[in-house]
């Protein structure tokens, strides 16, 4: 009979809750790693969530912009500088910034999603 194995996102998600629930009975320095080590937490778990999707969708908008089919994103991402250090997305600033706008958004959605919630 095989034993249930959480995952690393089940892993994860169980510690941040654990010092999500301990934090309110700490004062003091134990009071703010806690919260940080619960932040940190939620990161790496978001993280893992969208890994494989944003892998993807990095290649695909370095793809799009470099008109190449890398198959790897690091490399992409180095001819991708490489070019803007040539200037050669000048012509074309507006895609140019309409996809890093994108990218960096899905950045910020893993470290701080409560950025880009709508205010009221």
């Amino acid at each position: 009979m095989s034993q249930y194995r959480p995952s690393m996102a089940n892993l994860i998600e169980t510690v941040e809750q654990f010092l999500d629930n301990l934090a309110p009975n700490l004062k003091g320095e134990l009071k703010y790693k806690a919260n940080v080590s619960s932040y940190l937490l939620a990161i790496c778990r978001r993280e893992i969530a969208a890994q494989g999707a944003e892998n993807a969708a990095d290649l695909a908008a370095w793809r799009q912009l470099l008109g190449t089919s890398a198959e790897d994103p690091a490399q992409a991402r180095r001819d991708l500088c490489e070019r803007i250090r040539n200037r050669e997305f000048d012509d074309r600033f507006d895609e140019f910034l309409a996809v890093l706008l994108e990218r960096t958004a899905s950045e910020v959605r893993i470290v701080r999603p409560e950025h880009l919630k709508a205010q009221a």
